[in-house]
């Protein structure tokens, strides 16, 4: 299911160079204290943490941006310490998966990746992070598994022409519900795209393709 591109990934535009040289001390001090990682709220009161959190916010300031800061460098942190497993998904699994109207059941294979990040064919996929504003292409997302279920921080508006992109966190069970996922509409050329109305569809298309990492029917790049 791979798309091959030379597309940014966001691990990289934000925490490439830096999480090199940041991230092995805050796995040694979780390591030698026998912490949980996925533990946010004690993950984001390490010291470590907090001195790394520090330098990486603007000068200016994030208003109310910061809870989006710490989601994404902790999510980052876990795509980083399991192994940076990053999934490409072609869109003809795209729009196989989006066609669904249920949840794929596990079938057998490798439990698969406990944290990674999943990238979408380029401005296929559309939503509104923030309520009232307008929709912003989805270039993917970094997952976890937790205590809630199935976590996303996901990315949207990563575009070449702009500095940076917002970040957007659900969590959350399965749906136990059949429905209809998103909208589609047609875009340049022809092209089929699919439109996320809310954050339940945006869980609920990454379980649908959390079934198929975890029936180990993913490539990596």
């Amino acid at each position: 299911m791979p798309e091959r591109c030379g597309r940014s990934r966001p691990f990289d535009l934000v925490l490439g160079e830096i999480g090199a040289q940041r991230f092995p001390p805050i796995r040694a001090t979780f390591e030698r204290d026998g912490l949980d990682p996925f533990d946010r709220n004690r993950f984001s009161l390490t010291r470590e943490v907090a001195e790394l959190l520090h330098d990486l916010r603007p000068e200016e300031g994030l208003g109310d941006g910061m809870s989006e800061l710490v989601a994404f460098v902790h999510a980052s942190y876990l795509y980083w310490a399991s192994g940076a497993h990053h999934i490409l998904v072609s869109t003809q699994v795209l729009d196989e998966v989006a066609a669904e109207l249920a949840v794929n059941p596990k079938v057998n294979g490798s439990p698969g990746p406990r944290a990674y990040y999943l990238q979408l064919p380029s401005h296929q996929v559309w939503g509104a992070p923030i309520a009232d504003e307008r929709p912003e292409p989805l270039d993917g997302w970094f997952a976890t598994l937790d205590a809630w279920g199935l976590r996303l921080v996901a990315i949207f508006g990563l575009q070449p022409a702009r500095a940076g992109f917002t970040v957007a966190e659900v969590a959350g069970a399965a749906p136990v519900q059949p429905a209809q996922l998103g909208s589609a509409f047609e875009g340049e050329a022809g092209k089929k795209l699919l439109s996320l109305r809310d954050g339940g569809e945006l869980l609920d298309l990454g379980w649908r393709l959390h079934r198929i990492i975890e029936a180990g029917q993913f490539t990596q790049n």
